[in-house]
């Protein structure tokens, strides 16, 4: 009974003291009719509330007038676009007004009219909240000694605190998180691997990229292990460097401009699944490194990613520069190749066979292919990725693409028929286009004989509305070719077979051309101009044009340049007009009508005239970037060149290697000297015809096949012919009947890779003469078929009788 007493005294003070409390802040107060109308005023409540609401209405008065303007010009119409953040927002947004309205009211002076004199400061002191400030000094004695209002002014700050800690844990929780996986990862129980993978900065390629390794190592047979599931791979973010002076920058101006990532790129790493590593220094600030210096550790401060590569990487390193500015990934790449870990791990007695390669993003011009000579280590290399380029010689992958197909080939494997070509645009991909065309869509013409082989009829328009800005490089480049040039004064050239045109392709003049003359020539058309809709409305226009003025449309390709399509917009278009046309093409003519069919379903994918290429999804791959499928199958083709033309050549690494060796002064007595500008041309040369001869051996059997096909003999086996060296005469075996048949086809193989050869030679920018001389480009062989002795022709049937199956007989 004592202690209940004893706390019905205590509670009976505590309410004592209240209410004079009550009283002290009421009459603090200026009597307000509205007040003693609706509000007790012996209640703090009361006062409070009335206060709140006269700062709620200054309040959005406050905010009418600094957003107004904003909301007019539509500033907060994409607020449907950011609902993953809505919450966060609108927990600001309350905490906010509270803020506002505890320090509206608790710098009240005791007259209403205070509230709105006071509220631009409340509007101040709302915002310091959530830096976790505390400004009770600004608030006025009657509220301090009332515990409704501390009590709402520690509720606003505790909120404040929880928004803050929330925003923190959202937007650099991921980054705090990726470092600790990163520290995980380097230190003593760290996962041993055999490759890892860093890349430099994250985009769209590098989402493809990246995507590719890990679907590689997608193995569907359970019961076989993928060789390659041994790896890492890690993205490397560092500061931007684009500022014009990023010295005048604060230290935590550049940290909180660094780590506070966009949603976009936070929810791309996290679907990644990648370690992510973070740096506030720049490479781009690195410049003129002398020597060999920790720049990762040091520089960049990258610890974590120092040891990993140091001591938790077996076999080979993999770095990637694919930003979308090509100097920085050049710069980038320069300053890391000084790199101290990078040139310690090659080094390791323990692990000789160790490599690392670098991939630069950039265009694959002789400027730019300089950093891919200038190291001289056999064991660090460094391959510049020129997506343009790689998108041209993917289409010489495809046999259903090549221009051979394309073309009427006879019995002999002779063409009766033009090759006429149209390409829109001459920026990178359409130079490329060009060199691809000239090249393979050189054959021998029908009539040609064993002595005589003349190219069959050729000709390539080129549209491009800034043609005076573009051509003059490639004419440069290539004198032999000699192209018509009629925007030029004298520059028309009626018996060329490149015609350069600057024209707009969306001018009446180039409308005029297609409909007037070109379209019921043209064989192949390659629209790539750096806009992808533009490609692909000008593709169906020159469809529809075609399907208008010509008659057959077997032999007529178009090829339409697209950098993304991932949500399939511009494949459904060329989809649904190949299926059109194929439907037409199978449906019965009733009554002058082509209306109805039943084979074709509404959602079948065909192929047809309209082809999309040069997607990133596509190009970015671990076959064309990492594998390098085509370069790999030049060295395979070489290697088996070399072994069946020259059995006794002793080959140490490969035939492609080893030239590179010896030319590049890698190995043997001239190792650690500077190559000559005379090796490094012919090794380019070189090892663009392997290039060239291993993706031009799809038209060479596809050649054969249908001149076999034509002449009756489908089944033939070339492998039961021979050879001597050094001669263009085959031998028969004995008791076997000579077909001459097969003979002319063996020799017009020989003959079409000599004028494959020749193109190719033209577009390098090689001239015939006397002598060969790399450095001034010039060549002895480059000259008509007729024109050649025995023992040069029997070169061309080396990589043609290779191809077919003809052996040698020494």
């Amino acid at each position: 009974m004592g202690n209940t007493s004893l706390i019905e005294d205590s509670i009976r003070m505590i309410c004592n003291n209240a209410a004079s409390e009550h009283n002290g802040l009421t009459d603090y107060m200026e009597p307000s009719a509205i007040h003693h109308l609706l509000f007790s005023p012996s209640s703090d409540f009361g006062v409070l509330s009335e206060l709140a609401i006269w700062g709620a209405l200054f309040g959005l008065f406050f905010v009418a007038i600094l957003f107004l303007p904003l909301i007019c010009f539509g500033a907060f119409k994409k607020i449907s676009e950011r609902l993953p953040d809505i919450n966060l927002k609108v927990f600001f947004f309350i905490v906010w007004i509270f803020g506002f309205l505890v320090y509206d009211v608790g710098m009240c002076t005791g007259r209403y009219i205070s509230l709105l004199t006071n509220a631009p400061m409340a509007i101040l002191y709302a915002f310091k909240i959530f830096l976790l400030d505390s400004d009770v000094s600004e608030i006025h004695e009657p509220f301090h000694s009332s515990w409704v209002y501390s009590l709402f002014f520690a509720l606003a700050h505790f909120f404040a605190a929880v928004f803050s800690a929330l925003f923190l844990i959202k937007y650099f929780g991921y980054t705090l998180r990726s470092n600790l996986r990163m520290w995980l990862a380097s230190g003593r129980f760290g996962r041993n691997v055999s490759k890892t993978y860093v890349f430099w900065g994250i985009n769209e390629q590098t989402n493809y990229l990246i995507k590719s390794i890990q679907d590689k190592d997608k193995n569907p047979d359970k019961d076989k292990k993928s060789e390659d599931t041994d790896y890492r791979i890690i993205i490397v973010r560092t500061a931007k460097g684009d500022d014009d002076r990023p010295e005048d920058r604060s230290a935590l101006a550049r940290i909180f401009e660094f780590i506070a990532m966009p949603s976009s790129e936070r929810e791309n790493l996290q679907k990644s699944g990648c370690l992510v590593t973070s740096s506030t220094a720049s490479l781009q600030a690195i410049n003129n490194i002398e020597g060999q210096q920790d720049i990762i550790g040091e520089k960049l401060r990258l610890n974590s990613l120092k040891k990993i590569l140091q001591n938790h990487t077996a076999d080979e390193i993999h770095l990637f520069f694919l930003n979308d500015d090509e100097k920085t990934n050049l710069h980038d790449v320069a300053v890391l190749l000084k790199d101290s870990t990078i040139t310690n791990f090659v080094k390791s007695p323990d692990a000789p066979e160790r490599m690392v390669k670098f991939y630069c993003l950039a265009r694959y011009n002789s400027v730019h292919r300089v950093i891919e000579d200038q190291n001289s280590s056999d064991k660090i290399k460094v391959n510049v990725v020129d997506s343009s380029h790689i998108n041209v010689e993917m289409l010489k992958e495809k046999p259903d693409l090549l221009p051979v197909n394309y073309v009427k080939v006879e019995k002999d494997a002779t063409v009766s028929t033009p090759f006429n070509a149209l390409v829109v645009g001459f920026s990178e991909v359409g130079q490329d286009s060009v060199r691809f065309l000239y090249e393979f869509g050189a054959f021998v013409k029908s009539g040609s004989t064993d002595e005589v082989a003349v190219r069959s009829d050729f000709h390539l328009d080129v549209v491009e509305k800034n043609m005076a800005d573009l051509a003059g490089v490639f004419v440069a480049n290539a004198p032999s070719i000699k192209p018509s040039m009629t925007f030029i004064k004298d520059g028309e050239n009626p018996d060329a077979l490149i015609a350069l045109h600057q024209m707009d392709c969306r001018s009446v003049q180039f409308y005029q051309k297609l409909t007037d003359e070109w379209i019921q020539k043209l064989n192949y058309v390659v629209i790539a101009t750096d806009d992808d809709e533009l490609n692909l409305s000008l593709g169906i226009r020159i469809f529809k044009a075609a399907t208008r003025y010509r008659n057959d449309m077997k032999h007529l390709c178009i090829l339409v340049r697209a950098h993304s399509d991932d949500d399939g917009h511009i494949s459904r278009i060329a989809e649904y007009y190949n299926r059109l046309w194929a439907a037409n093409e199978i449906a019965p003519e009733e009554g002058g009508k082509r209306i109805n069919q039943n084979k074709i379903e509404n959602n079948a994918s065909l192929k047809g005239p309209i082809h999309i290429f040069g997607l990133e999804k596509t190009t970015f791959t671990y076959k064309n970037i990492i594998d390098d499928d085509i370069e790999k199958n030049a060295r395979d083709y070489a290697d088996r060149y070399v072994k069946t033309t020259e059995p006794g050549k002793v080959i140490t690494e490969t035939a492609w290697d080893d030239r590179f060796n010896e030319i590049m002064h890698l190995d043997g007595k001239y190792a650690g000297y500077s190559p000559t500008y005379f090796g490094m041309m012919y090794l380019r040369r070189t090892q663009s015809q392997d290039l060239a001869n291993s993706q031009h051996e799809k038209t060479k059997r596809l050649l054969v096949e249908r001149a076999l096909e034509r002449a009756g003999l489908k089944n033939f086996e070339f492998s039961k012919l021979t050879r001597k060296p050094q001669t263009t005469k085959h031998i028969w075996p004995r008791n076997e009947k000579v077909l001459e048949e097969i003979n002319r086809i063996a020799i017009v193989i020989a003959q079409t890779e000599h004028l494959r050869w020749n193109a190719s030679h033209e577009i390098l920018g090689y001239i015939c003469s006397d002598e060969k001389d790399e450095i001034r480009c010039r060549h002895n062989c480059l000259k008509d078929w007729d024109k050649l002795n025995e023992v040069t022709r029997s070169y061309d049937c080396n990589v043609s009788d290779f191809i077919l199956g003809i052996k040698f007989k020494v």
